[in-house]
């Protein structure tokens, strides 16, 4: 329930609409059933009658929406597999979505240029409200909404296959006689190990840019944070079984440290994450326990 409260309050399109085509999808047959459905109708309405007027809005919403289409396909029509179908999911629609756009006579750098006029009025109102109840205001970057905003293919991308993810866990809840192969426990989380490569490939081109090689393209970063965030995603995946015997405000007092720690428990998960494609210490702890 915390996990879907904040991840609805940042990101709805990524729950609601996915959650409403699965339930749609699987032939609803009891009230509950569809009470979530009108639940995740009305609110995805809500999201694509308020008046945005921006790419980035009509973005968002498209993006949702290919996101919800694709992944009730992939995910009910798959065998149990390594890589979540969220993710399986959030690739193709990825591929569909850059597709679509250049249909439309659109690209991600439209969408970018609009991200960094919203973020750079973001920062704007920040500080004048700083400014009224404090007094003064902290110095602001002018830089900083482009950087955060060139990294709006991988905000999509992670919260799309977080989004999917809760759907697919809620749907199983929800569902009287839910189709489609059960989803795997978290600390179950793997991918494939051969993803390294890609990891490796996008720091190198991040180096190579940083050297003023390869021009200005965005997607060596966004690769990059992408694979960033699935191995942490990995790193905790490995910890979650101990903590998961914690108790419940530990494991809150935690989750509170880690959010104002976030670059260093990142970091630590990362690394967690990474070496467990070598050293695989679940299935090393499964076997020392085995023996």
């Amino acid at each position: 329930m915390l996990a879907l409260g904040l991840f609805v309050s940042v990101a709805p399109w990524g729950f609601f609409a996915p959650l409403a085509v699965l339930l749609l999808f699987g032939r609803p047959r009891t009230a509950r059933e569809w009470l979530w459905i009108g639940i995740a109708a009305i609110w995805t309405a809500s999201l694509w009658l308020e008046s945005g007027g921006t790419l980035l809005y009509y973005a968002v919403n498209a993006w949702g929406a290919l996101l919800a289409g694709v992944f009730g396909i992939v995910a009910l029509g798959r065998e149990r597999s390594a890589t979540p179908p969220s993710w399986i999911a959030t690739a193709v629609a990825g591929v569909v979505f850059v597709l679509l756009l250049h249909a439309f006579g659109y690209d991600l750098g439209a969408i970018q240029f609009d991200a960094t006029r919203m973020l750079s009025q973001a920062q704007g109102d920040m500080r004048a409200l700083a400014q009224q109840l404090f007094g003064s205001a902290p110095v602001a970057d002018p830089g900083a909404p482009a950087a955060v905003a060139a990294l709006t293919p991988a905000m999509f991308t992670v919260l799309g296959a977080l989004g999917l993810d809760l759907a697919w866990r809620w749907y199983h809840r929800i569902a009287a006689a839910p189709l489609g192969t059960p989803p795997r426990p978290f600390a179950e989380f793997r991918f494939s190990d051969h993803l390294v490569w890609v990891l490796v490939a996008a720091f190198g081109a991040v180096l190579v840019q940083s050297a003023g090689f390869l021009g200005d393209s965005v997607g060596p970063a966004n690769i990059l944070l992408v694979m960033a965030v699935l191995y942490a995603a990995r790193g905790l995946a490995v910890l979650w079984p101990a903590v998961r015997r914690l108790p419940v405000f530990t494991r809150l007092l935690l989750a509170v440290m880690a959010v104002v720690l976030l670059l260093f428990t990142a970091a630590g998960l990362f690394g967690i994450g990474l070496a467990d494609t070598w050293v695989d210490f679940r299935r090393r702890k499964a076997a020392a326990l085995g023996g």
